[in-house]
């Protein structure tokens, strides 16, 4: 590490106490040093999570939308008196940080997460991130996941543990020593250093630095059962695997999907891969701008208001929104703006709706559409050609991607969640076992070394 100014170094360690002795020793040579952000200090306990999630299984996502009945719903304590020293880092992975005493370390989190803004956003974020949303999807749709912003972000603000990723991969001011736990050994943004003076530009992989012996943290043995596993792996990518006969039979090593899905990067080196990754990012954005028109249409009085009138007409919000939700099956890049201009210009002589409503389709319903329609190629429809670019690569995968387009072009109940399946999966060997770790999509990342991640634990920050 005392090279770290010359050679940028990633130093992961179990405890507090030896992240805080390289943090001090850094301070003696003059390095610059980050602590790496966790999504909370604390958690709500673990039967509470267990019980908040069995109900929203049991009965539906719409009560994190309800999340002070929910609270109120569960038997168990959200809150114990010991809860332990186990940090969430943002990705499924947790590490016990066994310290004899407290030890503070300046590093980023979710207020929210940690319960200053009570017990029920508390146990709210962290049931979602139960359910496998990353914590960045908890904090970009929020609106859309609790109802409402979370209150990290009141005020125009910005969470303190997004602002901490940003500044760990900030290249106008890169860090010679990234300071974690091994968790944050997955993240591949932290094992890059990244910088950026006038016109010139570097970007290397850091030192990466494992303090005291890590277990299986980064290991996993399946012993007998590896050819089951490497079966239904296979499986999920190729039609034509079968079973183990097949497995052995077909060369699926000189298939350049199943070596850049290993690889990690088939968004980037497959073209059909790279558009449909492209336009279920594209549709999730939309379906959350959906749950956001809904809820202003099912809750903002000035709208029902509006539209009570004897003059209303198709230029009221209320009839503008109503053609947002009316986009499809085709989502052309026309349509998109045609509806974006409706909203527009009905804002504008919008008097009699509140300042509130009118921010929200501001700040959460115009931008991702307007994005769609930049982003779609000039006749090219949301969702089209998707399915039958895609096709030929078969398998279970193939199969998810397919699911999910014809939910969202024919607007199924579930679609939602269709469509975020496979994007976490990403197409890019995310989320399956036997994967490399997945690319952050907050840290800009181009890292060759990888941690082996464990089975159990999918991916995601």
């Amino acid at each position: 590490m005392k090279n770290a100014d010359e050679y940028p170094a990633l130093y992961l360690a179990p405890r507090k106490e030896l992240m805080a002795e390289v943090a001090e020793k850094a301070r003696t040579r003059g390095m610059s040093h980050m602590h790496l952000p966790v999504f909370s200090e604390v958690r709500p306990s673990e039967p509470a999570i267990y019980e908040a999630a069995s109900l929203i299984r049991k009965e539906s996502t719409d009560l994190l939308r309800e999340f002070e009945a929910l609270a109120e719903r569960i038997d168990e304590p959200v809150v114990e008196d010991d809860d332990g020293s186990e940090d969430a880092i943002g990705i499924h992975v947790s590490v016990e940080e066994d310290d004899s005493e407290e030890i503070h370390l300046e590093r980023g989190s979710c207020p929210v997460a940690n319960g200053e803004h009570g017990e029920a956003w508390m146990l709210a974020v962290h049931v979602a991130r139960h359910l496998g949303h990353a914590p960045k999807d908890i904090h970009t749709h929020d609106e859309a996941l609790f109802g409402e912003p979370l209150p990290c972000h009141h005020h125009d603000g910005t969470c303190a543990y997004a602002d901490a990723w940003e500044a760990a991969s900030d290249p106008e001011n890169p860090k010679d020593i990234l300071i974690g736990n091994y968790g944050h050994g997955y993240v591949d943004g932290t094992r890059t250093y990244y910088s950026e003076t006038g016109e010139d530009s570097q970007v290397i992989d850091r030192t990466i630095t494992i303090d005291e012996f890590p277990g299986d943290v980064y290991d996993e043995r399946f012993g007998e059962i590896y050819l089951d596993h490497a079966t239904w792996f296979a499986r999920a990518l190729r039609s034509d695997v079968e079973d183990r006969q097949t497995l052995f039979e077909e060369d699926l090593w000189s298939d350049e999907w199943v070596r850049a899905w290993l690889r990690g990067n088939a968004t980037s080196e497959i073209d059909a891969v790279a558009t449909a990754d492209h336009h279920l990012d594209l549709m999730q954005r939309v379906l959350d701008t959906h749950a956001v028109v809904d809820d202003i249409l099912e809750t903002s009085s000035s709208i029902t208001a509006d539209d009570h009138g004897a003059d209303a007409d198709e230029s009221s919000l209320r009839s503008v929104l109503g053609r947002v939700q009316d986009l499809g099956p085709e989502w052309d890049d026309e349509a998109i703006e045609d509806a974006c201009a409706g909203l527009r210009s009905v804002l504008d002589n919008a008097e009699n709706v509140s300042r509130q409503t009118v921010e929200r389709i501001e700040d959460a319903v115009l931008p991702p559409l307007a994005t769609a329609a930049v982003e779609l190629d000039d006749g090219v429809t949301l969702g089209g050609g998707v399915v039958e670019d895609f096709d030929h690569f078969g398998g279970d995968l193939t199969t998810m991607v397919e699911d999910a387009v014809t939910d969202f072009r024919e607007r199924h109940d579930g679609a939602d969640s269709l469509v975020r399946q496979p994007i976490r999966l990403s197409m890019a060997g995310r989320g399956l076992p036997g994967a490399r770790p997945p690319r952050s999509r907050w840290l800009r990342t181009s890292a060759r070394v990888s941690p082996a991640p464990r089975r159990d634990h999918p991916q995601g920050r």
